[in-house]
């Protein structure tokens, strides 16, 4: 019957209350008052959370039913009007219950591709993914998170004491929502939904999910570079709810780093040489380049032949040699030291390399390949090492302040204090010893960058000593052109 599909969707019918017209007047209608009509309020308080503490916020749908009792003045016979029936749809109001617990994270890269003479790959889409304790508990619910603040990576910037400074964190930007009207025309408005971005669910699985990068950023902008805090939360998704009850309890992290800018590298020939240039990597504070100037980085750039493998199927690449980039110089006046030049100091610092042609076919013909090989050049960008920060300046042990005695490692002193007073001579003497050790390496360079006798005098991170330091980031593979052109 209707009244039985009524109460299921709409539930028991219940006496809410009544209003009883009194012999009274207000003072104001003692004044031209409009005696054609009397408004009523009735106030009705709805209980958002149920009686079942297994129960997931849900939207409220209200209908009530007014009927007028008019009492005859005569015999005081009881007499009703038609019944009016007025429907209320309500948001939720009751956030959710789970927080986000993080037990892992790693970084999701797309398919390995390369060509079939192996001698190029594609760049590869990466992702920085989050494994969660649980699932979410109600399906209607996602996870969600917010960017609160960034940092340059020490490693890579100047040290400056601005940067060291906390960033005052913004609060939800959500209405604050101290009263809400609705009305029965009012719909879902997604109230607060925006404030949050939400995680990416991995399709075959229920804990994994994808971080998006924040508002304004791309897969190449220099932020990525830095560190990141973030807050997680868990959200209403699908449902109307208002602002204040659409994200949950709170989880904060600090220290996140997204995958870093895909690096590239650019490779030239010509009769005598393989020449290799590529960018460091440059991070920014409050859209400002805050790099180290020379970088801290060091770029290897590793030669490949191109060999077929013995069941004649596919390409392997044989590792030929590695060598060293130098940053490359603005040309200056000697005399003045005047820029010759006019370059913007803010761009991208590159260094360069190579190999010469003849140096290249006698390490094809020591592995008993032909000199007419296929080649291919990879470049790895190498984090820097505690000799990038030595300083020399030391704390004295009774006041606390620099004394210029002898050389010592940056972790020997990094209470914080100490290090905040010392953070400018340290910064400026790791400057000073990098630009030594730069300086040292290019004079030691001839034949246009390009010196195999200094081989014995270099630590090779990735040939000798594999393992020694770490990898920050690593180019695609990229062929080696044929000469195009003859250098005069």
């Amino acid at each position: 019957t209707e009244e039985e599909r009524n109460a299921l969707v709409w539930g028991d019918k219940e006496l809410v209350g009544d209003i009883e017209m009194k012999q009274a007047i207000n003072i104001q209608a003692l004044y031209n008052a409009d005696r054609s009509q009397t408004q009523l309020c009735f106030i009705d308080a709805v209980e958002p959370k149920t009686d079942d503490p297994n129960a997931f916020p849900e939207e409220i749908m209200l209908r009530y039913s007014i009927t007028p009792f008019f009492r005859s003045s005569d015999d005081g016979a009881v007499n009703t009007d038609s019944e009016m029936v007025l429907q209320l749809h309500l948001p939720m109001t009751t956030k959710p219950a789970q927080v986000p617990k993080i037990v892992s994270a790693g970084l999701a890269q797309s398919k390995y591709v390369n060509d079939d003479l192996y001698s190029s790959t594609e760049p590869r889409k990466r992702y920085l993914w989050l494994e969660f304790s649980e699932p979410l508990i109600n399906k209607n619910d996602a996870y969600f998170i917010r960017m609160l603040a960034y940092s340059p990576d020490p490693l890579l910037a100047r040290w400056e004491l601005e940067m060291f400074k906390a960033p005052e964190e913004p609060t939800l930007p959500i209405n604050p929502e101290p009263i809400r009207i609705i009305s029965y025309s009012h719909t879902d408005d997604r109230s607060g939904l925006n404030a949050m971005q939400e995680l990416i669910k991995a399709d075959d699985s229920e804990v994994h999910y994808l971080v998006p990068l924040p508002p304004g950023l791309h897969s190449v902008s220099a932020e990525l570079f830095g560190f990141f805090t973030y807050e997680l939360r868990v959200g209403h998704k699908i449902g109307w709810s208002t602002a204040q009850g659409r994200f949950g309890g709170v989880l904060r992290t600090t220290g996140v780093q997204h995958p870093l800018p895909q690096l590239f590298c650019v490779v030239n020939r010509n009769e005598k040489h393989v020449m290799v240039t590529a960018p460091f990597a440059q991070t920014v504070f409050n859209g400002a380049d805050v790099t180290s100037k020379p970088p801290r980085t060091q770029l290897w750039a590793l030669l490949y032949a191109q060999v077929k493998r013995a069941d004649d199927l596919v390409y392997r690449n044989i590792l030929l040699d590695d060598q060293l980039f130098i940053r490359q110089r603005i040309p200056v006046e000697p005399q003045t030291g005047v820029q010759l030049i006019d370059i913007n100091t803010d761009a991208v610092q590159y260094g360069i390399t190579g190999w010469k042609n003849k140096d290249i076919n006698m390490m094809l013909q020591q592995l008993g390949l032909p000199v007419d090989s296929n080649l291919s050049v990879l470049v790895v960008e190498m984090l820097p090492t505690y000799e990038k920060f030595s300083s020399p300046f030391r704390r004295d042990n009774d006041d606390g302040f620099l004394r210029n005695r002898s050389t010592v490692k940056m972790d020997e002193g990094m209470e914080v204090q100490y290090f905040k007073t010392n953070i400018n001579y340290a910064s400026l003497a790791a400057g000073v010893k990098q630009q030594q050790l730069e300086n040292d390496f290019q004079n030691r360079m001839e034949d246009a960058f390009i010196d195999q006798a200094q081989k014995e005098e270099l630590i090779r991170p990735l040939t000798e000593q594999l393992g020694s330091e770490r990898i920050l980031r690593t180019s695609t593979l990229v062929p080696v052109p044929p000469i195009c052109c003859t250098d005069e």
